[in-house]
């Protein structure tokens, strides 16, 4: 009998690890591009800048990854790297995961039938998108319930002619809301003294502590975790971006949220 023996270039044998590296590619690859989309609409922030580096570079180590393995495998530098690399990326996608869990859960806290509270509108810089998502979901709730009065939050910040909640004022005023129904809260910087600040126009003019809060769904958490340390309890009432834009909030709103309990509590 005689044995056939080829010579020459062999291809490797594509391992079930090989289909699961390839998949993980197409998944971290889509989620990239979805960061980086904003760019084209002139958007930039913190949030992209994360998601890319963390997106990029586990697209790296995916693409690279045959050849890491023979680095891991030769070089003590290389387990050290490895293993360092390793812990840091665990700790961000459990971490990211737990507050991404609280974040759908914060923004489905939607109010009950019949419930009561105080609408709080929280500002977005003025004449932008987010800011008009915001006052329009206001704007349907206070036609829904009028009943309901509400607090308009939001200082006047760089290159703005008038303060976030003058804006939002008027624009619920000019598409029927009662103008004395809406309450002024112009002081605050950011969503910490947003819900301070409510905190006292709520008190001071014994309007309900229980709030229902209009922000962007990925807001929600963070707005919720304050004004649980002014007293009050919230609902939410969500207006929700862009699809092109919504994950890079959502990554922005990640760093925030891990900020916070790291370093304010």
């Amino acid at each position: 009998m005689k044995i056939e023996r080829h010579n020459g270039f062999q291809p490797d044998r594509t391992t079930a690890g090989d289909v699961i590296r390839i998949i993980l590619i197409g998944i971290v690859g889509f989620l990239l591009i979805w960061t980086i989309l904003p760019v084209f609409a002139g958007i930039f922030h913190t949030g992209m800048a994360g998601g890319m580096v963390l997106f990029g570079g586990i697209l790296a180590i995916l693409l690279c990854w045959k050849k890491m393995k023979r680095w891991i495998k030769r070089s003590v530098t290389g387990k050290i790297v490895t293993a360092v690399v390793g812990v840091l990326l665990a700790a961000v996608l459990v971490s990211s995961s737990i507050l991404s869990v609280q974040m759908v859960t914060a923004a489905n806290n939607t109010p009950q039938e019949g419930e009561e509270g105080t609408v709080v509108v929280l500002g977005a810089k003025v004449e932008s998108l987010s800011l008009k998502r915001r006052m329009d979901a206001a704007l349907q709730y206070l036609k829904e319930h009028p009943e309901a009065m509400c607090v308009a939050s939001g200082g006047q910040g760089e290159n703005e002619s008038i303060s976030e909640a003058e804006a939002i004022r008027d624009y619920l005023v000019q598409n029927g809301i009662e103008e004395q129904r809406i309450f002024v809260e112009d002081q605050s910087a950011n969503t910490e003294e947003n819900l301070r600040n409510t905190k006292q126009v709520v008190d001071q003019n014994g309007l309900s502590n229980h709030l229902i809060v209009v922000t962007d769904d990925y807001h929600q958490l963070r707005a919720k975790w304050n004004a649980q340390k002014q007293g009050m309890t919230v609902s939410a009432y969500s207006s929700r971006p862009q699809i092109f834009i919504w994950l890079s909030y959502w990554e922005r709103e990640l760093m925030a949220l891990a900020y916070t309990v790291c370093f304010v509590g």
